[in-house]
């Protein structure tokens, strides 16, 4: 927490930073063949993580805007599906096009999936109007009023328990899933012009945190049992200063939309590697190693069990 000195002589002192970070359980979603795990949303009592930035602007401001913006970077994701024998094979379902590639996070107003003919999905519209914020746009502020702005966050996936497999037309079952995120929140300042746009995004300070999940599945026949069952956010630092490293360079990037974001992008891959591996021809299994592969999410297809 300090002071940050604006341009045409105005400051701007953070006076506090307040986290929470939390932990929900995941559970086991639906029926049959639907049936899902979920790291779901908590709860507005009970965030996985809330930051908050308490701050006073002083002097000449009144070209000077307010708001949060977030940095997420995947470092790992795989769902991995076995069979009930060794010949049933596996499924590794990964997302090496995100593993440790920056992006954008933002909450979005509301994210739809779209469906082609065959009721396959093919893709997701994020829909945020205050993007590249986080979630509310920026704000305008008196000089000597004190604010706060924060987030409420909640990192998560959902995973179908069940999974019939290309290269040996089996079912495989989800066996174990692991995620892992990291995430740099901070308060930023946006000096506009006189038409009102962005001239330029400045970082004053953040928060460096992770969220870590984990989920093991043990299956008596057809009944899964959760073991070993985590999904957690913790805080790594808090950033008194941001730095001028290309690590932060999506703060100060006045140009990224909706379109740039983790949540658009990732469903973009997810759905569209689900949807050509739903088109699959199950009756033909190909009895090789048979990857399905689109928009850097991976559905791996193993004819025998992957060690």
């Amino acid at each position: 927490m300090g002071k940050h000195k604006l341009d045409g002589g105005g400051e701007v002192e953070v006076t506090a930073v307040t986290t929470i970070f939390g932990a929900v359980p995941p559970r086991i979603d639906g029926e049959g063949r639907e049936r899902r795990l979920t790291f779901s949303k908590p709860t507005a009592a009970a965030p996985l993580a809330s930051i908050d930035f308490k701050f006073k602007p002083t002097g000449n401001t009144s070209s000077f805007l307010f708001g949060i913006k977030q940095i997420c970077m995947q470092k790992d994701f795989q769902g991995l599906y076995v069979g009930l024998k060794d010949i049933d094979g596996s499924i590794s379902l990964e997302t090496e096009g995100f593993d440790n590639v920056r992006l954008l996070d933002i909450a979005t107003s509301s994210l739809t999936v779209l469906f082609d003919a065959n009721n396959s999905s093919t893709g997701a519209r994020a829909v945020a109007p205050h993007a590249p914020f986080y979630s509310e746009g920026e704000v305008e502020l008196r000089s000597g009023s004190e604010a706060k702005l924060g987030i409420v966050d909640h990192p998560g996936a959902n995973f179908r328990l069940e999974l019939q497999n290309g290269a040996t037309d089996r079912p495989n079952f989800l066996e174990r899933v692991r995620m892992s995120s990291d995430f740099v929140t901070a308060l930023v300042v946006s000096k506009i012009d006189a038409k009102g746009r962005a001239i330029s995004h400045t970082p004053l300070e953040g928060v460096r945190w992770r969220a870590r999940s984990f989920a093991r599945i043990s299956w008596d026949g057809n009944n899964p049992k959760l073991e070993e069952a985590r999904h957690q956010a913790m805080e790594v630092e808090s950033l008194s200063t941001i730095s001028s490293d290309s690590e932060f360079d999506i703060f100060r990037n006045t140009s990224l939309t909706v379109a740039d974001c983790m949540v658009q992008k990732f469903n973009d891959g997810l759905f569209s590697a689900r949807g050509l591996f739903e088109r699959q021809d199950f009756n033909k299994p190909t009895g090789k190693l048979t990857p399905i592969r689109s928009r850097g999410v991976i559905y791996i297809q193993f004819p025998v069990i992957a060690n």
